[in-house]
């Protein structure tokens, strides 16, 4: 008579039992739930329009215009990079500056110009 090797079936066993849990199908996946809408047409303009505070306003853009182009007209502060954001009147300077001089001429320069409330100063001087 013909028997099985005993470790025939220590490994028959556990691989018939990964077979048979692997032949079963997943559970399909939940659908997500859109967010109603109108139409189609006010859902691609809703998605792709830029919201209002991305956007600068023209009076920021003249202010950062007005404060950039007063930068490039100062002897002192036209070789510099020195980024300039407006919003809203309040003026934020950031970069780095080579001496304390330069950096209190821009401040000094972009508070003096129109449309300027106030300054952030986030100007360093570089070690």
């Amino acid at each position: 008579m013909n028997r099985f090797h005993p470790w025939t079936l220590r490994l028959a066993l556990p691989v018939a039992l990964l077979l048979v849990a692997c032949s079963k199908p997943a559970p399909p996946p939940e659908p997500a739930m859109p967010a109603p809408v109108a139409d189609a047409a006010s859902a691609a303009m809703a998605s792709t329009a830029p919201q209002a505070a991305d956007v600068p306003s023209a009076d920021d853009l003249a202010v950062t215009t007005r404060v950039k182009t007063a930068f490039q007209g100062d002897s002192s502060l036209k070789a510099l990079d020195i980024q300039v954001m407006a919003t809203k009147g309040d003026v934020r300077l950031s970069g780095q500056v080579d001496k304390p001089e330069q950096k209190d001429r821009a401040v000094e320069l972009a508070r003096s110009l129109e449309g300027v409330h106030s300054i952030h100063d986030e100007v360093t001087v570089k070690p």
